[in-house]
C-alpha cells in the first residue's frame, strides 16, 4: 500500500505567558492511499492540530510530516501552495463566502489557481450538480440549510481535483439525519474518485459509519490505531475505553 500521509515523531507545543499546552506528543501515523481514516478523541485532545500539521497550517516543533512524498515543513511557499491544491479541506463552520453565490463559491479556488472564469464556472456547475445542488447555483449561503452548505463546501474542496480530503468535524454542526447523508456522500467520493479521506470527529457513530481505520488521540498522544471494528470491540487503552463510555454523546 502506498503511504500518502505520514507523521513521524511529531511534537507541537503552544506557549503563552502563563501556560504551555502540549497539543501533540511524539505522534506517529500513516495513512494509505484510497482509505478513509478517522481521528477521534475528547475536546482538546489534539485532533485539529494534527490536521493542521498535515496541510502545514501549523508547523511542528519537531518531527516530520510527509504528504504525497514531500516533507511539508521543508517546502518553499510556491511548492507548498501547489501541494495544498491537492489537499481539499472541509470545516465544521462551512467557511463559505457569504457575499458570493453558491456557484461563485465553488469556482473561486479554481480562479485563484489560474483557471479561466468561464471554465471555472463550468466545472463548479458540474460539481454542484454532482452534489445534488444543480438548482441552487444562484443562491447565497444564507439561503441554504446546513446540509446544503456542507455540500457546497465539499464541492469547493473537490474543485482542484485533490488527492486528499481532510474533514475537520465536518458533520458536528448537522443533525443526525443530515450528518448521515454527508457521511454517505464522503464515502461515495472516496469510492468513485479514489480520494483519501481523513475525518476528525467528536462522535463515535461518525467514525463507525464512515471509516475503515481509526486513530484514538488523548492528551496529544496517539494511543491506539487499527481497524474500527477491532479497536472499538476490543479496546487496548484506557483512553479508548473512556471514549466508548460516552458513545452516543458529543465528546
Amino acid at each position: 500500500m502506498e503511504e500518502i500521509i505520514k507523521l513521524s515523531g511529531v511534537n507541537k507545543l503552544y506557549k503563552s505567558k502563563n501556560d504551555e499546552v502540549c497539543a501533540l506528543s511524539d505522534v506517529n501515523l500513516t495513512v494509505y492511499r484510497g482509505e478513509i481514516v478517522g481521528v477521534i478523541g475528547f475536546s482538546g485532545a489534539g485532533k485539529s492540530t494534527l490536521v493542521r500539521c498535515i496541510n502545514a497550517l501549523e508547523t511542528p516543533d519537531s518531527g516530520n510530516v510527509t504528504v504525497l512524498g514531500k516533507n511539508v515543513n521543508g517546502l518553499k511557499t510556491a511548492d507548498l501552495l501547489k501541494l495544498r491544491r491537492k489537499i481539499g479541506m472541509i470545516f465544521q463552520g462551512f467557511n463559505l463566502l457569504q457575499q458570493k453565490t453558491v456557484l461563485k463559491n465553488v469556482a473561486f479556488p479554481l480562479e485563484v489557481a489560474g483557471v479561466k472564469r468561464k471554465d471555472a464556472a463550468k466545472k463548479a456547475e458540474e460539481l454542484l450538480k454532482e452534489m445534488g445542488l444543480g438548482d441552487k447555483l444562484k443562491a447565497y449561503p444564507a439561503q441554504l440549510s446546513g446540509g446544503q452548505k456542507q455540500r457546497v463546501a465539499i464541492a469547493r474542496a473537490l474543485a482542484n481535483d485533490p488527492e486528499i480530503l481532510l474533514c475537520d468535524e465536518a458533520t458536528s454542526a448537522l443533525d443526525a439525519e443530515t450528518s448521515a447523508q454527508i457521511l454517505k456522500l464522503l464515502k461515495s467520493i472516496n469510492e468513485t474518485r479514489g480520494i483519501t479521506v481523513v475525518i476528525i470527529a467528536h462522535q463515535l457513530s461518525v467514525i463507525k459509519n464512515a471509516c475503515a481505520r481509526v486513530a484514538v488521540i488523548d492528551g496529544g498522544k496517539l494511543c491506539e490505531t487499527g481497524a474500527v471494528e477491532e479497536v472499538f470491540s476490543n479496546p487496548q487503552t484506557a483512553a479508548t475505553k473512556r471514549l466508548l463510555a460516552f458513545e452516543g454523546e458529543d465528546l
